[in-house]
Formats: C-alpha cells, structure tokens, sequence
C-alpha cells in the first residue's frame, strides 16, 4: 500500500496536475478529469482511492522531485 502524502491530502486535483512536474500525461487528463465544471475542485485525497498503484507511485515520485529533502 501507497502511504498518501500531505501534499496530495492538501492540495487541489488541478494543483497537482498543473504544479508538479514529474506528472506525465496519462495522470495529467486523469487529475484534470476530476475537475467539474462548476463548484469546488476536490482535494487529492478525494480521488486518491480512485487512482491505482501505478498512478499513486508517479505522484508520490513528483511530489519528490518538487520537494526533495522533505519527508513526504
């Protein structure tokens, strides 16, 4: 099991997608495709159970190359 780190239990799917570099393009749509049209954007840990293992391992790597150093 993939620990969920603080960033994505804060910031906003589109944050996530946007501000990180390492997310590559597949998880890029996936993150933006939370986005609704209207109303609040859900937090990373809103949709962190719909991503798979895969998924999480990426964002935890950018998450990691963004913030190197910190315990995430």
């Amino acid at each position: 099991m993939i620990k969920m780190p603080v960033v994505v239990e804060t910031w906003s799917v589109d944050s996530l997608a946007e501000c990180l570099d390492g997310v590559g393009p597949s998880l890029y749509r996936k993150l933006c495709s939370f986005v609704p049209a209207k109303g609040d954007t859900p937090k990373g840990r809103d949709v962190w159970s719909l991503l798979n293992d895969e998924e999480k391992h990426e964002l935890v790597e950018a998450i990691k190359l963004e913030f190197p150093g910190d315990n995430i």
